[in-house]
């Protein structure tokens, strides 16, 4: 009876072990990536398994076969170490490409601007069980690719039982969120959510947008059609605080107000009204003016005071409603005319592609000469087509048409934006005053905010007005469907594929390789 040697018999299990090893320290590190410990445990077994299975064939090493299966070795670890190479430099270089529809795998501007600025350490610690940490982590290793300020880890609520009371978690798919000394907390955090989370616990305070009422100006807390709640809403999420206003009863504009915002009047505004607005504007102060037409009135002008207040900052407001028949394609009316030209002179617009829709909207020019140290800058502008109607009559019966020497011919300014110090105060050491005024307060009104970049347009403006130019760009986008359809034959072709063709050539080359190397 042929007897065995103790070395033959550990063969077998230190080979097993030492393949156990090699591909379980790759599988722990991608599911475990928090657990470096484990990591380190399965390479130190996998370095002693392979060190004692050489020690135990280290009397083969002689022989012709062994030559043969150690120059294979040599091989793979050579092309093993060429993948290794190439696995660092993706690390250490990554480029990564986005196929989706919306991209919404990529980052927006705003969340780019507001990471690579950043100062002082971010937190993301997300409690959650192991399935769902899977869901975000593509979003947190974006994040944490964009500035060495942000660190990331994934905790268990029942795991960490004690940790995540103090914490006050109560729930899982939470992300506490901590930059610097301050902290809050975020229930299925999205893009969107965590980058509005760091801008609330970056600024110190709150900037807050006065607006104007009792003059029949648009509701912030209205959610009818052409109520502005989703507009406030907006402003929230980027840490804006939103509260109207009564210039009568007041007897003032507040200290406290960061904005001041006038939105559609139908009302006259009394003299002293007026002033007080002039006066604000005059100590450097900020305001957004959306100033309708009245089709209704004899008088065109819904708010001459006012318009007459802009012109002291070099803002002439034509009293001619925008038509522009290029609407009509997409099935809107002729008076709501679309946008397409977008300033890239200013940090309002220069980002923004695609086009905004500007309802009954009137039309502006910039004034002939302004005052030195005031600059006025165009933000939107319209087709060529486009044209400025007087005759408000007209356009009501439907037969209103381009009337040289009388309408205003296209490319028309829809909004604009002013800055600069008043006339009294020109060479002085003081705050720049900051203007933006559109053509219609329907720009954001509930109604038409869907509507291409109407949304932005504003928040931007109220960023821009604020002088909070790391939040000037455009939102996140929403994730749209992105199944693909196969049809049988499709998906039968493709099984056919994963499931015999390529393993069966997988398998027919492997014995090729073997009965050649068995004839050697």
């Amino acid at each position: 009876m042929k007897s065995v040697s103790p070395k033959s018999n550990l063969t077998p299990a230190l080979s097993a072990a030492t393949l156990l090893f090699f591909f379980a320290g790759p599988i722990v590190h991608t599911a475990f990536p928090e657990r470096a410990w484990a990591t380190w445990v399965l390479a130190t077994l996998f370095i002693a398994s392979l060190g004692g299975l050489v020690w135990n064939l280290r009397g083969n090493f002689n022989r012709r076969t062994t030559l043969f299966g150690l120059n294979s070795a040599t091989i793979v670890l050579l092309v093993v170490a060429m993948l290794g190479v190439i696995n660092f430099i993706a690390v250490k270089y990554p480029k990564k490409i986005d196929l989706t529809k919306n991209q919404v795998n990529t980052l927006s501007d705003q969340t780019k601007k507001v990471f690579h600025g950043l100062t002082v350490p971010v937190k993301l610690i997300y409690w959650a069980k192991m399935e769902e940490r899977e869901k975000v982590r593509p979003l947190f290793e974006n994040l944490k690719s964009l500035s060495t300020k942000v660190e990331v880890e994934y905790l268990d609520t029942v795991k960490e039982i004690t940790r995540a009371k103090q914490a006050g978690i109560r729930q899982d798919s939470t992300l506490q969120l901590t930059v610097g000394t301050r902290d809050t907390k975020i229930e299925v955090p999205n893009e969107e959510k965590i980058t509005n989370g760091v801008i609330k616990l970056l600024k110190n305070s709150s900037p807050l947008l006065c607006a104007v009422s009792e003059h029949g100006e648009k509701d912030f807390d209205s959610n009818a059609a052409d109520g502005y709640e989703l507009a406030k809403q907006t402003l929230i999420k980027q840490s804006y605080g939103v509260k109207k206003i009564n210039l009568i009863a007041d007897g003032k504009i507040p200290a406290s107000c960061s904005v001041l915002a006038i939105i559609g009047p139908t009302k006259a505004f009394f003299e002293p009204e007026v002033k007080l607005v002039r006066d604000y504007l005059a100590n450097g102060g900020a305001a957004v003016f959306a100033l309708d037409l009245d089709l209704k009135g004899e008088n065109i002008d819904a708010s001459p005071e006012l318009t007459k207040l802009l012109t002291e900052w070099g803002i002439e407001s034509d009293q001619a409603l925008v038509v522009d028949p290029v609407s009509q394609v997409m099935r809107l009316e002729a008076t709501v005319p679309i946008i397409p030209t977008f300033s890239k002179e200013v940090s309002i617009t220069k980002d923004m592609q695609g086009n905004t829709v500007f309802p009954l909207t009137r039309s502006f020019r910039i004034g002939q000469n302004p005052r030195p140290g005031l600059k006025v800058q165009w933000l939107t502008q319209t087709t060529p087509n486009a044209w400025g109607e007087t005759n408000i009559a007209g356009l009501t019966k439907g037969t209103a048409t381009f009337e040289k020497g009388k309408d205003l011919q296209g490319p028309l300014y829809t909004a604009l934006a002013a800055e600069g110090n008043s006339a009294s105060s020109v060479g002085a050491e003081k705050k720049k005053t900051r203007i933006v005024v559109f053509g219609t307060s329907l720009i954001a009104a509930n109604q038409w905010t869907r509507f291409g970049n109407n949304l932005d347009l504003f928040a931007n403006s109220v960023s821009w007005l604020l002088e909070d130019e790391s939040l000037i760009s455009i939102r996140t986008k929403d994730e749209a469907g992105g199944t693909i359809q196969l049809s049988a034959i499709q998906g039968g072709l493709i099984r056919l594929l994963t499931v015999m063709v390529i393993p069966g050539i997988m398998c027919l080359t492997g014995i090729l390789v073997w009965l050649r190397r068995k004839k050697l």
